[in-house]
């Protein structure tokens, strides 16, 4: 696994509406908890606890699988 530093979003499996969506935000690296826990959450619907200090980008780690999910099922849907 890549160090958090060098990880982008896109290396970590973010589809490409993913990555220039937040991209549009000034968000272009994941932070270290979103990083870790991508696969995780992207591959599984377990439920899953993140615990982490506030600030570590907890509240990404879980909504951006989420999202990227919806986002490869409404393409799928066209």
């Amino acid at each position: 696994m890549l160090a958090a530093a060098q990880a982008t979003f896109a290396g970590i499996g973010c589809s490409p509406t993913l990555v220039d969506s937040l991209a549009c935000f000034g968000i272009d690296r994941p932070m270290e908890v979103q990083e870790l826990a991508w696969q995780l959450l992207r591959d599984t619907d377990q439920d899953t606890a993140i615990i982490a200090e506030a600030g570590s980008g907890k509240t990404l780690a879980y909504l951006l699988p989420l999202v990227d999910k919806l986002l490869i099922e409404h393409v799928r849907a066209r």
